[in-house]
């Protein structure tokens, strides 16, 4: 008797557990990226460091247009912060701004710190493919935070 309970237990668990997980994969099945979100994420990446490690490229695959190779740029440059702005979106083809406010540049391993930060607006065009949304222009120096070059320094030391 007791087994016989634990067999429709288990099986029960079973039916309801690979509910849940359809029920999970559909929801995420037509979930679709808009271009805002791609230049968001793009610049997360960037900003929390993530060109300085060659391992992270993957990450920028989904994102750009180009080959996400290594950022073997000699000059990043230094940010405190960033905001995403969208600015227009036709079929297939977008374009979001990115304010940046520049602290200083990192250039060939020195940084240089700005007495007061810089603001700058740059705009990102991006073209849909069969893939989803992609940046196609500009290609950047890596913008990043001073705590990422902070760290990326103490490392290469």
């Amino acid at each position: 008797m007791k087994s016989q309970q634990i067999r429709k237990f288990v099986h029960f668990t079973l039916i309801m557990l690979g509910l849940l997980l359809s029920l999970n994969r559909s929801a995420y099945a037509d979930v679709t990226v808009s271009p805002q979100q791609v230049v968001s994420r793009y610049c997360e990446l960037e900003f929390i460091g993530a060109r300085f490690d060659a391992e992270q490229q993957p990450k920028f695959d989904n994102l750009v247009s180009w080959p996400a190779a290594p950022a073997v740029a000699t000059r990043h440059l230094v940010i405190d912060r960033f905001a995403v702005v969208p600015l227009s979106n036709d079929a297939g083809y977008a374009e979001v701004a990115v304010d940046y406010w520049v602290i200083g540049i990192l250039s060939d391993n020195q940084l240089q710190r700005f007495s007061e930060s810089k603001s700058k607006r740059i705009v990102f065009r991006l073209h849909e493919d069969s893939s989803g949304w992609r940046i196609h222009a500009p290609r950047l120096d890596p913008h990043v935070s001073l705590s990422a070059v902070t760290q990326y320094l103490a490392q290469a030391r």
